[in-house]
């Protein structure tokens, strides 16, 4: 029996010797793909949670019978703008909020939150106009 798996582990040594260097480029390409996908998915519900958090903060926050609407929209515009600034500027290319955690769970969160709250704003922008 171990004579048959040591033959199977040399044929695996050989097909993986004689590979072309378009099917190496091929396969390394393949589980780049698949590894990205999989961080990415087990991000995805924490993106999707903090994106809707965002757009329902937004509808409790500003309310159309208000009379300082348009001073609560600008703030809030203004400070996602600072947001911005702060996780993508010049300075910080990796981010300011990578202290927080190893990976970039933290800028993910709060790039999704502040999406959220900004799409929130354009979907009341349509209820204001109707």
């Amino acid at each position: 029996m171990s004579f048959d798996l040591a033959s199977e582990d040399e044929e695996d040594d050989d097909a993986r010797r004689n590979r072309t260097r378009l099917q190496k480029i091929l396969d390394s390409l393949i589980k780049k793909f698949f590894g990205r996908a999989k961080t990415n998915l087990v991000k995805l519900p924490v993106a999707l949670i903090s994106l809707l958090v965002g757009f329902s903060m937004c509808a409790l926050i500003p309310h159309p019978e208000s009379p300082q609407d348009a001073f609560i929209s600008f703030t809030i515009i203004l400070l996602s703008e600072f947001v911005s600034s702060v996780l993508y500027g010049v300075d910080n290319q990796g981010g300011l909020l990578r202290w927080l955690c190893e990976g970039p769970l933290a800028p993910m969160i709060v790039n999704c939150f502040k999406i959220g709250v900004l799409y929130g704003l354009f979907c009341d922008a349509f209820k204001v106009g109707s």
